[in-house]
């Protein structure tokens, strides 16, 4: 995703498509304060006109092999384009050339997990901060995953099975869900069906995947499985 821009082109500008520039010290990335990108360099892409002229500048070879981890980490968190950023007139200066020295971050500042952010009530599962990408769905999250349930779910608790040709339900059917299984039974955890738990239906019982199932009421019970659900059906390898 590229990150915002200007919309007038016609104003006179002190770089042109082509030129060589670099990042004046002090400058900060402007969607995070605390990543210093004074003296990355790179070539002008596009530019747009108005005051101050903007400038989309590519950066070049070194400035990519020198960008912090955390940088690149949070543009692929946050769906942006670290190959290149739109800047500010007053940002920039003509690269004369000489080696590239870029700054580096000192004081990361993580915002806090907000827990009515879907994505980061998942993180929290995992022990992750605002700045870790969410973890694909594979045998040990699922485990991990299966962890945080146990101890966060009250057993039993009223769910419906929901109808979903192919799975385990061919119809809507109300169910109590009894547990997860054992923390040693590896045999309830699927990529494919992810975690199979145990349910009852009137006096029957039976498996069938968590994410198949829709909590009743709203609950605590009801977000936690709800999350559970997005997490498994949108992280699937």
């Amino acid at each position: 995703m590229e990150r915002s821009m200007p919309s007038n082109k016609f104003s006179s500008a002190k770089f042109a498509i082509g030129h060589k520039v670099r990042v004046r010290f002090g400058i900060a990335d402007p969607d995070y304060p605390d990543i210093p990108i004074g003296g990355w360099a790179g070539q002008v892409a596009d530019l747009e006109g108005g005051d101050p002229c903007f400038y989309l500048v590519r950066w070049n070879r070194q400035t990519l092999n020198s960008m912090a981890a955390i940088y690149r980490k949070r543009c692929e968190r946050d769906g942006l384009d670290m190959m290149q950023m739109w800047l500010a007139e007053h940002d920039l200066e003509a690269d004369e050339g000489g080696p590239v020295n870029i700054m580096q971050p000192t004081e990361i500042q993580t915002k806090p997990l907000n827990m009515k952010n879907q994505d980061d009530r998942i993180r929290l599962v995992f022990g992750l901060t605002h700045d870790d990408p969410v973890p694909e769905v594979k045998t040990d999250t699922l485990r991990a995953y299966r962890d945080y349930l146990a101890e966060n779910l009250s057993f039993p608790f009223e769910a419906w099975g929901k109808k979903n040709p192919g799975r385990f339900f061919t119809t809507t059917q109300a169910v109590a869900v009894a547990g997860l299984g054992c923390d040693d039974e590896d045999e309830r955890l699927d990529e494919h069906y992810g975690l199979i738990c145990e349910i009852k239906i009137g006096r029957k019982r039976g498996d069938a995947p968590l994410a198949d199932l829709e909590v009743k009421g709203l609950g605590a019970e009801r977000q936690l499985v709800d999350d559970y659900r997005y997490w498994f059906f949108n992280w699937r390898c």
